[in-house]
């Protein structure tokens, strides 16, 4: 039988995992299919998941201690010396007794501890939705570091091809060696911003392998190109108060429940428990005596009663359960004011990149147009060289902006939806 509960409670666990990825991943302008599998992955093998599922059953596992009864009492005896009664020799006596809370305390217990493992249990959707937004944050950087070496790389064939017209100009007579002096300075900037972008890629990705417990240096396939990304839900119905409960709030709503229901036990300790029992005494027979109840047993029916006259400890119980109530009432409402906030946040951003990928897509299509005319100038006169050098370099700059802007989208969505889920 506890082999049974243990598996289902691991299928429960797993089952939790995919119900909170999938409503993550409800709707998500993220790119699915790559990031599903590395979260399942980090749901199955985080150890800190794992950690908190576990002390969740080892509160559960509290709930069998708390409903049951007292330990009986059994007392025997020995008459030191032999004490003579009517009925005969009392030579021992044997007794018991069983204690009894007031009706409903049993129960009470229990529901309390449940309520406290499921406090308990909320630990894990919490920790989850951390992890899937860290992995998404470190993952979008990889992304983001990954595409800026496919541009500078691009630079570099640009100024390539830019040299070989300069070379063929200089032969002419239309160009001059220093240009290409600037162009070669310009490629070994370029190599030295690959290398340091190389290196930037370290901190992301030992994050998201320890996130998947994997191998700290295992490098990632990253296919998907990324398009700006759209908010899950209409902006107008993004609040936190909307939608289903974030599970911080929830495991607070299980806090005061648990006050409550701490409350409800104070007050069944301060009503009387009872005991009943049984006692027997062994009578031997007077010798050489004889009449009717010549060495009959003593057999008594015993009840006891426990009255909690001293409530002063169970006035500061009820005082502190109440405060704890209020206490986490003023802790809701804090929290929901702050995420209330970080949705305020993330959307302004989502907004910010927007307007700046108008705005460098726009002014790409200007550079691109100005590159055509000076490339045509330079080829056929020579002239015009630094500002075709300045304007190819702005052309791979805007596309690094436009990477950083659809980064940023994506970035604040995964914020909302680290809330708003």
């Amino acid at each position: 039988m506890e082999k049974i509960n243990k598996i289902s409670n691991m299928v429960s666990f797993n089952k939790l995992i995919w119900i909170i990825v999938f409503l993550v991943f409800h709707n998500n302008a993220f790119t699915q299919t790559e990031l599903e599998s590395y979260i399942s992955q980090a749901a199955e093998k985080n150890e800190n998941l794992k950690a908190l599922h576990q002390d969740y059953l080892v509160a559960l596992s509290k709930v069998d201690q708390v409903n049951i009864l007292p330990n009986p009492e059994i007392n025997i005896g020995v008459m030191l010396p032999k004490m003579q009664g009517h009925t005969g020799i009392n030579r021992f006596n044997l007794g018991a007794m069983q204690s009894f809370p007031w009706f409903g305390t049993l129960k009470a217990k229990k529901n309390l501890a449940l309520a406290k493992a499921e406090v308990k249990n909320k630990n894990v959707p919490i920790a989850s939705l951390e992890i899937i937004f860290q992995l998404k944050k470190s993952w979008l950087k990889i992304y983001e570091l990954e595409k800026k070496k496919e541009y500078l790389t691009i630079n570099l064939q640009l100024l390539d091809r830019l040299e070989d017209v300069t070379l063929s100009n200089i032969e002419t007579g239309k160009s001059s060696t220093i240009n290409v002096v600037k162009i070669n300075l310009k490629k070994e900037k370029i190599k030295t911003e690959l290398a340091l972008l190389e290196n930037q890629k370290i901190a992301p990705l030992t994050t998201f392998n320890q996130l998947l417990q994997s191998d700290l240096n295992q490098t990632i396939d990253i296919k998907s190109t990324l398009n700006f990304a759209v908010l899950p839900i209409n902006k107008s119905d993004l609040s936190i108060v909307g939608n289903q409960p974030h599970p911080i709030i929830q495991k607070l709503n299980l806090q005061q429940q648990a006050a409550s229901k701490s409350l409800m036990i104070n007050d069944l300790n301060k009503k009387p428990s009872f005991g009943v029992g049984f006692q027997w005494t062994y009578v031997q027979e007077y010798p050489n005596i004889s009449f009717d109840a010549n060495g009959r047993d003593m057999k008594i029916a015993l009840a006891r009663i426990s009255l909690p006259i001293y409530t002063k400890q169970y006035r500061a119980k009820t005082q502190e359960e109440e405060q704890k109530i209020i206490a986490i009432d003023h802790q809701k409402k804090e929290i929901i004011s702050q995420f209330s906030m970080m949705i305020e946040q993330a959307k302004a951003e989502h907004e910010s990149a927007k307007i700046k990928i108008d705005l460098y897509e726009k002014q790409k299509r200007l550079t691109r147009s100005a590159i055509e005319i000076l490339e045509g100038n330079f080829s056929t006169s020579g002239n015009g060289f630094e500002d075709l050098l300045q304007m190819q370099m702005d052309l791979v700059d805007y596309d690094v902006m436009i990477l950083e802007a659809i980064v940023m989208s994506h970035l604040a969505v995964a914020k909302i939806e680290k809330i708003v889920f």
